[in-house]
């Protein structure tokens, strides 16, 4: 099989206010999908599948990680805690919630969100890592 795109879509009740709440937290205009009830996010890079291993940090009690979910990875910063903070207050503005973290690793901090249809999506931003010589 040659497949030259790889593509990521969200069942919804509402697609439409649902894709809006996503193209507020991307900075990505919606536009239509395949059909009338479908609508689209484009980002400016290809798209990208992940697969990684969750934290050990997590609190297994009050929340386990998705097999699938989406990743909205910003670019690498020097003060990852204090960006993932201003996303925080940003996503919750937009009707998210944050279900767990900031959570701090080696690569960088993360955060686990809900969106308005109570569907997890996960926040990294990176830590920039200075050239070592």
């Amino acid at each position: 099989m040659d497949f030259t795109k790889t593509n990521l879509v969200i069942s919804s009740r509402e697609p439409e206010k649902l894709g809006k709440f996503y193209s507020s937290i991307m900075g990505l205009e919606i536009s239509g999908g395949f059909g009338l009830m479908d609508f689209c996010l484009r980002d400016r890079n290809p798209q990208k599948i992940t697969f990684y291993k969750p934290s050990n940090k997590h609190n297994k009690a009050r929340f386990c990680p998705p097999t699938l979910a989406l990743c909205f990875e910003a670019y690498p910063v020097q003060d990852p805690i204090n960006v993932i903070e201003g996303c925080i207050e940003e996503i919750i503005s937009f009707g998210g919630e944050l279900i767990e973290g900031p959570i701090t690793e080696g690569f960088g901090v993360e955060a686990w969100f809900s969106d308005i249809e109570d569907n997890y999506f996960l926040v990294v931003i990176p830590l920039l890592q200075e050239d070592k010589k």
